[in-house]
């Protein structure tokens, strides 16, 4: 449970921040806003592992593709900038395919991402709106690489990471309607952290995730 206490605070701080009469703002019922997310999300991943097993002759890289879903709070600071936090469910990695290496072929890892973004609304008409979006995401690792250790040699040194931080930006088209907002939002991320890292024989091997999210989702003005 240690690895979800970061989190946990992360999560406490951003709510009191978000919270309407915390944070000067406009003074308006529809300033704050809470909703949740579903989509798709597509990560592969980069790193000496990696060119280990694709190397001329050997292996494939495959991405990780699965889906996402997540909450989120939205409180608008000033026109046109909001600040938002979200607590998203990812899988990151990928695996390899071709069967040039026998065992271990799937480096996938299940994630909380945890961002604080800044928002920034550009409207485009009475209904419609344009947000450009940007900022830091703290990751905890729900379910790490799954280590088939019969075929790895007993001197490997493994050192993954359980948490790491990911910086993220993308945009959102947005349709408000009284006091809804539906949107569909396109993001890329990049750990800064290797989430795989093993020494075997002095030399060092690692795996380091990045992928983009596309995702359809709502929020209501409070």
């Amino acid at each position: 449970m240690m690895p979800f206490l970061p989190a946990f605070r992360l999560c406490a701080g951003a709510f009191l921040l978000l919270t309407p009469g915390l944070v000067c703002g406009q003074n308006s019922p529809r300033s704050f806003y809470l909703g949740a997310r579903l989509g798709y999300s597509s990560y592969t991943m980069e790193g000496e592992e990696v060119k280990l097993h694709t190397r001329p002759g050997a292996d494939e890289l495959r991405r990780a593709q699965w889906f996402t879903a997540g909450v989120i709070a939205r409180k608008r600071l000033y026109a046109p900038l909001s600040l938002q936090a979200e607590v998203n469910y990812v899988r990151e990695g990928g695996h390899f395919k071709g069967g040039f290496f026998l065992g271990k072929t799937v480096y996938t890892i299940d994630c909380l991402q945890i961002p604080l973004l800044l928002d920034v609304e550009v409207p485009t008409s009475e209904h419609l709106s344009v947000h450009l979006q940007g900022g830091m995401a703290y990751s905890t690792v729900v379910r790490g690489v799954e280590l088939d250790m019969p075929s790895f040699d007993k001197r490997n040194n493994f050192s993954n990471a359980s948490s790491f931080f990911t910086p993220m930006y993308g945009g959102e088209l947005a349709w408000h309607q009284n006091r809804h907002v539906y949107f569909f939002s396109a993001r890329y991320a990049q750990d800064l952290t290797d989430y795989y890292q093993r020494e075997y024989l002095d030399t060092h091997y690692n795996a380091r995730s990045s992928g983009f999210l596309l995702t359809v989702g709502t929020l209501f003005g409070l």
